[in-house]
């Protein structure tokens, strides 16, 4: 289980293994937090100083070149309207526009809930694959909650029907975008799906056979099997669901584990067919401790951008049926949405019960702790349900309102004007029939670029089946397919508002806009030179190259950046001979960095007077080298 505090272990989940650079990865999450996402690049790029909190390294150079070399490679699919309204806005999530995807469940309802990773490494001197399998509990978010992560790794080889399941779930998976996929990503996607059917993923130790379970999409329920007993783990619950879970309810012997609150929300009565209802004790439950916002007993709305969920998030189910034991895990609760409209991912191990049976997980382990002994017995004190407050209710309605105004298909078109400034218009397109009707006249929305300030949001009418909103004139700077969506509401004394992202296809931007980026986030020669050290320095960015930088870097960070000698470059010159004998991909890196500083005024300003005169014979040299 990955602990609360900490995304290290999700984080060394992502990293490449030794010997292999990341080729493609696709992932999928309920909501999302672009300053999380941002986690992966760096991961992919083997950078081992993050926070302590799983945040983003804070050296700016350090993450440029993560997210630069890797964001091509990766996508997220995430709910639409589920993408986190951050504090403020930081121009690298510029790089991150193309590679998130909104998706939405394809039955009315539902939500797309799956949190699993699809990643394929290739070897760094060498032609040979390696896949891996994520498949978690936990969104791509800084929550602080106790979660699963399931780790697999295969190679290709002959076709293997058990991987089918896989090949199904991304080959759907464009079909449920908002906006259609770039014709490259959809490609790669399709790629993936043909060559996760020829791969054999290697079970842990113990587990004799895995079967892989994409819910909402065709299938629903993966429990037919024999059922001697049952342990459900699950943050959420409804009664239905329980009932369908406890088959064997008669003989009295099953567990649920779940959350006082959800306990509460049911009634005794409707757990009085497992023998036993935890919860986490105290000491391991952050939910109340740290005085942080209690999240929604809604499924839908707990996970809502801006609320971080603590305490119980795994869902797990375990399995006894004769010597045998099976584990379910991933991301679907013990919810009727979960097994019914909702898009859901679950992998299935069967192994001996003695490895994977009910005891198995709750017994003390050989390290002299258990599972249990975090636990504590908890029966709500009525029989009957506890009702909806009117924050609940109140909840339920705006989460109704976020996901029908983010189930829109939106456009950002921008228009040149004088004076290097831009205007920029939203268009909003009904492409399926509304839904549920949230009650939008007691609704306030207001939307605004996500590089703007809140105090320039435009109001939106959410009944119309066009949204049009017209934001005037702006910077190049503040160009983004980001819009931050704010809606606020009342009811019953219950005041409340949320807030989230749309990523809308930007149309008319300026051809160059990534190059000019890049160049406002270098901001001088000095950041520039470090960029180049990091580029030279190895996939870790801290290699046998690296340790010329003090040498190098000692008069630049005297000064400004830019009014130092020219003749410092030279001792770039050494580094990137060095890397053209040995390793002349480094060499590529650079030559892209240089064609996109050469694009823009400012980019070539950035470069010093003699740099042709060092760069252009090795990277003449390097063009003669066959690539690999």
């Amino acid at each position: 289980m990955l602990e609360p505090e900490s995304r290290h272990l999700l984080l060394d989940s992502l990293r490449p293994p030794a010997g292999y650079t990341l080729d493609r990865a696709f992932g999928t999450t309920y909501s999302l937090d672009l300053a999380a996402l941002l986690t992966a690049p760096v991961a992919f790029a083997l950078i081992d100083r993050e926070r302590a909190d799983g945040a983003p390294v804070t050296d700016p150079v350090r993450l440029l070149e993560a997210v630069r070399r890797n964001a091509e490679r990766i996508d997220i699919f995430c709910q639409a309207g589920l993408i986190g309204l951050p504090s403020a806005y930081q121009p690298i999530v510029s790089y991150l526009e193309s590679s998130v995807h909104e998706v939405q469940a394809p039955t009315r309802g539902g939500i797309f809930h799956p949190k699993v990773w699809f990643i394929r490494f290739k070897e760094e001197n060498g032609t040979g694959l390696l896949y891996r399998l994520l498949c978690l509990s936990r969104n791509l978010t800084f929550d602080r909650s106790w979660d699963t992560v399931l780790r697999l790794e295969g190679t290709p080889g002959k076709r293997n029907e058990i991987s089918d399941p896989l090949a199904t779930f991304l080959d759907q998976l464009p079909g449920l975008c908002r906006e259609p996929l770039p014709d490259t990503t959809a490609a790669d996607l399709r790629q993936m799906a043909v060559e996760l059917r020829s791969v054999t993923f290697q079970p842990p130790a113990g587990i004799n056979h895995l079967r892989f379970w994409p819910l909402g999409l065709g299938t629903s329920w993966p429990f037919e099997t024999r059922v001697d007993r049952m342990l459900v783990i699950s943050p959420f619950l409804t009664a239905g669901c329980l009932e369908r879970l406890n088959r064997k309810g008669a003989a009295g012997n099953d567990v649920l584990i779940s959350r006082l609150e959800s306990f509460d929300r049911l009634g005794a009565a409707a757990l009085n067919r497992f023998a036993e209802t935890l919860a986490l004790h105290s000491g391991a439950d952050t939910t109340e401790s740290d005085g942080g916002a209690q999240a929604s007993q809604s499924e839908t709305a707990a996970e809502r951008p801006g609320i971080e969920l603590r305490g119980l998030h795994a869902k797990l189910y375990v399995a006894d049926a004769g010597w045998r034991g099976r584990v379910w895990t991933g991301s679907a609760n013990a919810t009727d949405a979960a097994f019914g409209p909702n898009v859901e991912f679950l992998v299935e191990m069967e192994g001996s019960k003695d490895r994977c049976g009910v005891d198995a997980f709750l017994s003390r382990g050989t390290d002299g702790l258990s599972l249990r002994d975090l636990l504590e017995t908890y029966r709500p004190t009525s029989d009957d349900p506890k009702p909806e407050s009117p924050e609940e209710r109140l909840e339920r309605r705006l989460d109704v309102a976020r996901r029908e105004l983010a189930s829109f298909e939106f456009q950002a078109r921008v228009r040149p004007g004088e004076d290097s400034v831009f205007s920029v218009r939203l268009l909003g397109t009904r492409r399926r029939p509304a839904g549920e009707d949230p009650g939008w006249e007691s609704i306030t929305i207001r939307c605004r670029p996500l590089t703007i300030s809140a105090a320039y949001g435009k109001p939106v009418d959410a009944t119309a089946t066009e949204i049009e909103v017209e934001f005037g004139t702006t910077s190049f700077e503040a160009l983004t397919s980001f819009f931050a969506f704010e809606l606020e509401s009342r009811e019953e004394g219950a005041h409340l508002s949320v807030g989230f992202l749309v990523n809308a296809q930007l149309i008319g931007a300026p051809t160059d806009r990534r190059e000019r980026i890049l160049v406002n986030l270098l901001k001088n020669r000095a950041d520039l030179m470090r960029f180049l050290l990091f580029l030279l320095g190895g996939d870790a960015g801290d290699g046998k190259v690296v340790e010329l930088g003090p040498k190098i870097l000692t008069d630049f960070l005297l000064g400004d950046g830019n009014n130092q000698r020219e003749t410092q470059w030279l001792n770039l010159f050494e580094p990137m001979v060095r890397a053209l004998a040995q390793d002349p991909k480094k060499l590529d890196e650079i030559g892209r960095l240089v064609r996109d500083l050469e694009l823009t005024d400012d980019g070539r300003g950035l470069l010093p007077a003699d740099w042709a005169s060092i760069w252009e014979p090795i990277w003449s040299v390097r063009q003669r080298v066959p690539k690999q």
